[in-house]
């Protein structure tokens, strides 16, 4: 039977991953890689903030200049997997200003998880 269970939350006080709407993926040695997602309730801005959970550690947001030198940008609604030693990151949609309608990205990008370097 399956069967759900709390996570400990370990580390420094600091905030978690935000509201909704970011990409995740389990990785093969137990993380959870979170990138993006709403900053706040609806009709919010969205962030490129990457997060990585280790159940040994608890959350830890992953600085930008951590990432190398290019990454995606912010976005919420994007798929996401992990095959291998990385985790990859499809499309998604910036909203943009309110009433911009926003921008549907089509993009691929690669996340190592060995360096936790982006790469198109």
């Amino acid at each position: 039977a399956w069967t759900w269970s709390a996570l400990p939350v370990k580390g420094p006080a600091i905030p978690a991953p935000k509201v909704s709407g970011h990409a995740s993926a389990a990785t093969n040695d137990e993380r959870i890689v979170l990138f993006g997602g709403l900053t706040g309730s609806a009709g919010s801005p969205t962030t490129d903030d990457l997060w990585v959970y280790d159940k040994g550690a608890g959350w830890k947001m992953i600085p930008s200049k951590e990432q190398g030198g290019t990454r995606p940008q912010r976005r919420m609604y994007a798929a996401s997997a992990v095959l291998g030693d990385s985790f990859y990151l499809i499309g998604g949609w910036d909203p943009g200003e309110p009433g911009s309608g926003g921008t549907f990205l089509d993009d691929i990008w690669r996340l190592s998880l060995k360096t936790l370097k982006w790469d198109r």
